[in-house]
This record gives C-alpha cells, sequence and structure tokens, in this order.
C-alpha cells in the first residue's frame, strides 16, 4: 500500500480474502465399533532378546588356522570394477564383513567362504536394480577382495553366569521374567495406541469436511 499516493492522515478501507480452516461436521461418534488387537508374548520373542543380548556380550577372537566360514568375520581390503574401471565408492581397507550377514549385495559374502589369510580373490556380483546409483544399477561388476584377518565370534552360555555378567539378575530365569514383563507392557502399549489410531479413524470416516485447497498445497 502506498500511503504517499493516499495522502498522510486520511481516513482508507481495504478489503482481505483469507482462507480459514474448514469447520467440521462431526458425524457419528458414539456407539462405535472397534476392535481392539493384543499381542501375547510368546518364548520365540524372549529368545530373539536373549539372542540380542548373547550377540552383544560375544567375544572376537583372531582365528588363527582354518578358512573363512558362514558366521566368522573377515577383514578385507577390496576394489570393485563395472565394465573393467573402478568405480567411486567400490573400494576399501581393513573392513570388518560378517559373512551372511548380507551386508555386501549379492553372493559377495558366499564367494569369501574357504579362503585364507592373504588369499586375494575374485568375487563377481550384480548390483541390484534398484541399488541407487544410476551407473551402477542392475550392473554387473568384479571386485577383488583379500583376505586380510579371519575372526570367530564365540557367544557366551545363556546360563547363570551370563546374567550376572550382563544383567542386574543373578539367574537366567530371573532375566527371562524380565525381559517377557517388558515386551508384555510394550505390547500393551502398542494395543493402546493402535485402538486410540482406530478410534480417530472411525470417528474421522463420519465427519464431513470440506478441505481448502490452500491447506492441501502448505
Amino acid at each position: 500500500c502506498n500511503f504517499e499516493t493516499l495522502g498522510r492522515d486520511k481516513e482508507f478501507v481495504y478489503t482481505a480474502e483469507v482462507t480459514v480452516y474448514p469447520e467440521v461436521e462431526l458425524g457419528a461418534y458414539t456407539g462405535l465399533s472397534v476392535e481392539k488387537k493384543t499381542y501375547e508374548v510368546n518364548e520365540e520373542e524372549v529368545s530373539k532378546k536373549l539372542k540380542e543380548m548373547q550377540e552383544k556380550n560375544a567375544r572376537i577372537e583372531t582365528k588363527e588356522e582354518g578358512t573363512v566360514e558362514n558366521g566368522n568375520i573377515a577383514v578385507i581390503d577390496f576394489k570393485g570394477f563395472v565394465d573393467g574401471e573402478a568405480f567411486q565408492g567400490g573400494e576399501g581397507n581393513d573392513y570388518s564383513l560378517e559373512i551372511g550377514s548380507k551386508t555386501f549385495i549379492d553372493t559377495f559374502e558366499e564367494q569369501l567362504v574357504g579362503a585364507k589369510v592373504n588369499d586375494t580373490v575374485e568375487v563377481n556380483v550384480t548390483f541390484p536394480e534398484n541399488y541407487g546409483k544410476e551407473e551402477l544399477n542392475g550392473k554387473p561388476a568384479k571386485f577383488e577382495v583379500t583376505i586380510k584377518e579371519i575372526k570367530v565370534k564365540e557367544l557366551p552360555e545363556l546360563d547363570d553366569e551370563f546374567a550376572k555378567e550382563a544383567s542386574e539378575f543373578e539367574t537366567i530365569a530371573e532375566l527371562k521374567e524380565d525381559i517377557t514383563k517388558k515386551l508384555t507392557e510394550a505390547n500393551e502399549a502398542r494395543s493402546e495406541r493402535e485402538f486410540e489410531a482406530a478410534v480417530i479413524t472411525s470417528v474421522a470416516g463420519n465427519a464431513k469436511v470440506e478441505i481448502p485447497e490452500v491447506m492441501v498445497e502448505k
């Protein structure tokens, strides 16, 4: 607005058009039937949590003899080539790769099984179509991989001694009981969240409202 054009100290009138939040017309929101799911804790879930604790407390030791096996950790140097040319991001040194973890693409890890320390292995793989880099999507690649060290993961026994070292409990039975309790609480919270969301969705489904285009765009 140019006040100089209007003149100082003079009254003026203006109009403005704004978009306001829409009014919502509620439909039926009482007496609705909404299912509330419940989730039971099973032995498999408890075992999975124990396994996670076991993995965290594993001892990693150098394998003095033998070859790379599934579950071992291979410390490797690698360099990748596509169409005979090295590509950006395809090289690494002293990389610790757990065999069988599916960290690397395709059958990369499987092709290292049986190799010994100081072996150089040629690994042939194909990048996924949706790998995320246009120059690599769906392309066959060759990697030169040198095995520098082989490590083995030693998992502790799931006994009372483990419970004492890995938790605040004295026995494995007490640890399992605590895990079950926490999983039960988590399941109850999940059930409540999903029930609340289902109620809101049910109520919203019966409501009428026109959403202004400006809200959609924003």
